[in-house]
């Protein structure tokens, strides 16, 4: 299994009434960036903020995406501990 296989079954698994999505992970920046193709399913992701926040599975960042809304960033643990240091 990919890391980016390990880290969609892990969200999907966590999130599963996030609804369709579609992911892609950028590793160099370790950024996971979550195209809602609904607006419901970008209310339930921004809903999960605090908790997508908190976990801490090497993405640094979550950056939700729907049309003709602006984008969303949720930094993670691992970025904060990055900053402190």
């Amino acid at each position: 299994m990919t890391y980016m296989q390990v880290v969609l079954d892990f969200i999907t698994c966590k999130f599963p009434y996030w609804g369709a999505c579609n992911f892609r992970f950028e590793p160099r920046t370790k950024t996971m960036f979550i195209q809602c193709l609904t607006p419901e399913g970008r209310k339930r992701i921004l809903a999960d903020a605090q908790t997508i926040s908190t976990l801490d599975i090497n993405v640094k960042k979550f950056v939700v995406t729907f049309p003709k809304h602006s984008d969303v960033v949720i930094a993670t643990a691992i970025s904060r501990r990055v900053r402190e240091s």
